[in-house]
């Protein structure tokens, strides 16, 4: 394993009274026996809804390794999905990777509040080891939703004698946001 013990160093002879040893030097070549690895199964970020295109999924850094040496280290970052994406998309030994908003339209907390994305990470070469990882994004309601009211138009008249703290007119607001948000 080549990984445990790269070089090694033997000394020959037939005995401690031999006049005569020789070094011998063994490199183990490498195989592509390792795969990339995450270093958590399961990552979780929260995102407002209506990020723009391009902002990064705050506090989400994913660390890939994959201890195979020259060509076999080599590995490449899968996220099949239209609103999310992930960077470095290819990458050697060892990455810190991170998505990133692709679509900042799908993100809206009205239609889907989590996405639980599948992240892969594969080799470049064959025989393709893999691995993978799991991401919950929470979407983070905002108060998005301009108000209406009904009416359109409110007139009142009062009294000067009108005490201070008196009610004087209802105004309703339609606003359809189900959020806990001050209006």
């Amino acid at each position: 394993a080549r990984e445990i013990l790269d070089k090694n160093t033997l000394l020959l002879g037939n005995d401690s009274f031999t006049t005569s040893t020789i070094t011998i030097r063994i490199t183990v070549r490498d195989i592509n026996d390792n795969g990339p690895v995450f270093n958590q199964n399961t990552y979780e970020a929260f995102i407002d809804e209506n990020t723009i295109a391009g902002a990064n999924v705050p506090v989400l850094q994913m660390t890939v390794t994959d201890i195979d040496s020259g060509t076999y280290n080599t590995f490449r970052l899968f996220l099949n999905d239209s609103t999310f994406g992930i960077l470095p998309e290819i990458d050697s030994s060892f990455s810190t990777a991170s998505m990133f908003v692709k679509s900042s339209n799908s993100i809206d907390y009205e239609k889907l509040q989590t996405y639980v994305l599948v992240v892969n990470a594969s080799d470049t070469v064959a025989p393709f080891n893999s691995s993978s990882a799991t991401v919950t994004i929470h979407v983070r309601d905002v108060n998005d939703i301009t108000p209406t009211f009904s009416p359109q138009s409110y007139q009142t008249s009062i009294s000067e004698l009108t005490a201070m703290g008196s009610s004087i007119i209802k105004i309703v607001e339609l606003n359809s946001k189900k959020c806990d948000l001050p209006k």
